[in-house]
């Protein structure tokens, strides 16, 4: 069990993570931008993986394509985050970035690839600054996919477990 409890805990986290963001949209009436959704995506596929991770309950090379894959995701998650505090950072002198139209629509009147160039464009609410314990949203899930990042790290190149019978038997000759 100890080797799927890593996994269980992060998929946790994801889980309270979006049930956070779902009550602060319909609890608090916070609406989320485009930017906000696609942070939740990468998220919701975070906790994906890491529920997929804990039910294989990975060795060695197991544990470093979830820690490879989990990187990948956490690094799209901190680009997200980043673009988004650019965005906020901008001075209101500045030419207003609109976010537009809701993602729904925009994915039925266009393509995919034009969405994605739009939501990165920085369209709508995403210069409202909402703040939670003084630190807006987007700098905490900034923090938040950095430690995903560290934890993916250290799982893609912790060094290979070794068998407990070969442990006791010295059959591992490597030590």
């Amino acid at each position: 069990m100890s080797r799927r409890l890593p996994f269980i805990l992060g998929f946790l986290v994801c889980v309270a993570l979006i049930g956070g963001a779902v009550y602060m949209q319909h609890g608090l009436g916070m609406e989320p931008c485009n930017l906000c959704i696609f942070q939740r995506e990468v998220i919701i596929g975070i906790g994906i993986l890491l529920l997929i991770a804990a039910i294989h309950g990975p060795r060695n090379w197991g544990r470093r394509v979830y820690g490879f894959i989990g990187a990948a995701l956490s690094i799209t998650g901190i680009a997200l985050s980043a673009r988004h505090l650019w965005i906020q950072s901008r001075p209101e002198t500045d030419t207003p970035i609109d976010c537009g139209a809701g993602l729904d629509f925009m994915f039925q009147a266009m393509p995919a690839h034009e969405v994605i160039r739009m939501v990165l464009l920085g369209t709508g609410d995403c210069a409202e600054v909402h703040k939670v314990f003084g630190l807006s949203i987007p700098l905490w899930t900034l923090f938040i996919f950095v430690a995903f990042l560290i934890a993916s790290l250290y799982f893609a190149f912790k060094k290979n477990e070794t068998r407990h019978f070969e442990r006791i038997s010295g059959l591992n000759k490597s030590r």
